[in-house]
């Protein structure tokens, strides 16, 4: 979801690239004893970085006692900024890593995730679905807490200090070597030998570099896109997702600067999807945020990330334009518009003189899943 869905998990983000030859990359151990084999990964970012720890994991796992065999792979990545696993390390603890695991991997598809459908379907239900993503990382010691919106953020302090991006990096740091500013413009591959070619530019200066294998994880790089055409591959549409909605007028009365937060909201979009007699209605819930901005008002926050993610190709085919419906309290009275305004108008007969502005009457019903007792709570419904 994030939000993002963001990143609904890390792994997806991986397998959207390219990744040639990948396939190769399991190689027997009699082969890993007789060859010296090259890895390039091309993005430090979490796909970039998961790559790298996933092939060192697997390493390590199967060569505990052989070390020779961990020697004869070399990985390297390459980042072209100055830092790695960035997004990450802002998301973990506030839009989300995760995105409700629950769900199985056709039901995310299904849903409308922005970063791929028919080319992610085997790979999520085969290979790694959500679930098998969240036990990842906590197999290594990382914590989870699940919002009410879906999202899984990171629990950091108290009892536990453990990150998804300390276990990425400490991972794949086992065997791979990282070098940031390092910008790869151009692979070539070699017919005769199979061997890849890498012209890469550190700080203005070029330099050549070979290996066998590369994973492409540049997401939505122009050059990214570029390098995997010219291996002769092909790219999916992109679609833009988890972005902030501009409302056409400050409906809310808002001065320059001035932030409301909304601590839970439903927000809901319809749309015409083409080749479907019934619209189709997207809802996220969650935090948000109304800013002014530069004159405009914006809507933001992990609720408005969240649809902006689940709704991506809808919104793309409507031109980025259409009506979102904002619901101020669906954690009360079941969201049942009818019931709540009964409530509101009883409430006002009962305190004529009391001003709504100085408190709101509706109590937001928070719900902590990690410590929710199931059966208890069952019973008493």
């Amino acid at each position: 979801m994030n939000t993002s869905i963001r990143l609904l998990c890390l792994i997806p983000c991986l397998y959207r690239c390219s990744l040639h030859q990948c396939s190769a990359l399991s190689f027997s151990a009699q082969s890993q004893r007789n060859q010296h084999h090259r890895v390039a990964i091309i993005g430090g970012s979490t796909s970039g970085i998961f790559a790298a720890a996933t092939i060192t994991s697997s390493l390590c796992d199967k060569c505990t006692l052989d070390t020779t065999m961990q020697s004869s792979v070399e990985i390297k990545v390459y980042e072209s900024t100055k830092d790695i696993l960035t997004t990450l390390r802002r998301s973990e603890a506030t839009n989300g890593v995760l995105y409700d695991t629950s769900k199985k991997p056709r039901e995310v598809l299904t849903a409308g995730y922005p970063r791929g459908q028919k080319e992610l379907a085997s790979l999520l239900t085969k290979r790694f679905s959500p679930i098998l993503q969240q036990k990842w990382f906590e197999d290594r010691g990382v914590q989870f807490n699940t919002r009410q919106d879906g999202s899984m953020v990171v629990v950091v302090g108290g009892t536990s200090d453990i990150t998804c991006s300390t276990v990425l990096f400490e991972e794949s740091s086992k065997l791979a070597s990282i070098e940031t500013t390092s910008k790869v413009t151009a692979i070539t591959k070699k017919e005769d030998t199979g061997e890849f070619q890498l012209v890469i530019n550190h700080h203005g200066d070029e330099r050549v570099e070979h290996c066998d294998y590369v994973i492409l994880a540049t997401g939505n790089s122009h050059l990214g896109h570029q390098i995997v055409r010219s291996l002769g591959h092909t790219v999916s549409k992109t679609v833009r997702s988890c972005f902030d909605l501009r409302l056409e007028d400050n409906t809310f009365d808002l001065e320059e600067g001035t932030i409301c937060t909304l601590p839970q909201v439903r927000l809901s979009f319809k749309v015409n999807v083409k080749g479907q007699k019934r619209p189709r209605v997207f809802k996220s819930e969650g935090t948000a945020q109304v800013e002014c901005r530069n004159g405009a008002v914006v809507l933001k926050g992990m609720a408005t990330q969240s649809l902006t993610s689940l709704a991506a190709l809808a919104l793309q085919q409507v031109a980025y334009k259409g009506q979102v419906l904002l619901h101020f309290c669906p954690d009360v009275l079941d969201g049942k518009v009818e019931e709540i305004e009964a409530y509101l108008w009883q409430y006002r007969q009962d305190n004529p003189n009391k001003l709504l502005q100085a408190g709101c009457p509706l109590l937001h019903h928070y719900i902590d899943y990690n410590q929710y007792d199931w059966e208890t709570e069952a019973t008493e419904d």
